[in-house]
């Protein structure tokens, strides 16, 4: 007999090894679609939130990370640093000409502050377009429109300092307005990616520019002749100099030379006797003779014999 004709009605027994794992994906279903929702929230990384319930929002923050909440209260959440999106400009230079300038502005927002700007302008999103984006233009206008085109190329880090500069002041102020701690939105550096100007005025500064380089090459290349000139008439004083001091030094050697030469000659004579005179002692000192130059003899006198014997006596 087979163990299904044992077994006629397997359907209790399967349902019994699926029944476990089915509620358990029914409460983690519950849990994460129902229970979670209505009494947790999480805060990303980066970023801060507060509670509101109805439209009052609470003085508490949240930072990064889980938090439980009433299934009637909602989160708000502002992101504590963001780059702003690129902003297009179009102010003016101090000629009145038009320029087109990419501003980039780098944001901060205090976490203390969160709940004042959520009271005040709903989102983080409001904060920005409300009261970051509409003061880029201004403050950009404000700086460019002081400098001429040459300057706004090379004083480009002078001019991005002061556009930040403005357009902090111009936020505090927005902020202010509401009754916003006015240090709230920070403004951290600011890119300015690119300065466009009009075709005559690139023009102008094409021309400019390699007139410029048309002048230093010049100025450079003369530069350039005269060190050039310097060195080659310092190269011909120091050989002049050179042949003066060697000059000056062949002849104190020459006379040198002679001096020596001279005072060699004059002590000729005396060397040739003492020669002489070693000469006849290495010969024994006996002979009654000693030669001490051309010519010249001494004739050396044997001591007498009453000699040693009166000194005897004495």
């Amino acid at each position: 007999m087979s163990s299904f004709d044992q077994n006629p009605n397997p359907g209790p027994s399967v349902l019994k090894q699926v029944r476990l794992p089915l509620i358990i994906l029914a409460t983690l279903f519950v849990l994460q679609v129902i229970v979670q929702p209505m009494f947790l929230f999480s805060v990303p990384a980066g970023s801060g939130a507060a509670l509101a319930t109805g439209g009052s929002v609470q003085d508490d923050v949240y930072m990064p990370g889980p938090h439980f909440k009433m299934p009637w209260q909602s989160a708000i959440y502002m992101k504590l640093w963001t780059v702003a999106e690129p902003r297009e400009t179009n102010p003016t230079d101090s000629n009145n000409q038009p320029v087109t300038a990419t501003v980039v502005p780098q944001i901060w927002i205090e976490a203390k502050d969160i709940p004042t700007l959520a009271r005040n302008y709903g989102s983080f999103e409001a904060v920005i377009k409300g009261v970051v984006e509409p003061q880029i233009n201004q403050a950009t206008r404000g700086k460019t429109s002081l400098k001429t085109p040459e300057q706004l190329i090379w004083q480009r880090p002078e001019v991005v300092a002061d556009i930040r500069t403005a357009l902090q002041a111009a936020i505090s102020e927005q902020l202010e307005a509401k009754h916003v701690d006015p240090n709230a939105v920070h403004v951290g550096l600011v890119a300015i990616t690119q300065f466009g100007f009009s075709k005559p005025v690139r023009d102008t500064l094409e021309n400019k520019a390699e007139s410029q380089v048309k002048t230093h090459t010049a100025n450079a290349q003369a530069k350039i002749r005269g060190i050039v000139a310097d060195k080659e008439g310092r190269v011909t004083e120091i050989v002049a100099d050179g042949d003066a001091t060697a000059a000056q030094i062949i002849a104190q050697a020459n006379a040198y030379k002679v001096k020596k030469v001279g005072e060699a000659a004059a002590a000729a004579a005396d060397v040739a006797k003492y020669e002489a005179i070693v000469k006849w002692a290495e010969a024994g000192g006996n002979s009654p003779r000693m030669q001490l130059g051309n010519g010249t003899q001494v004739i050396i006198q044997a001591p007498t014999a009453s000699a040693p014997a009166a000194a005897n006596k004495q």
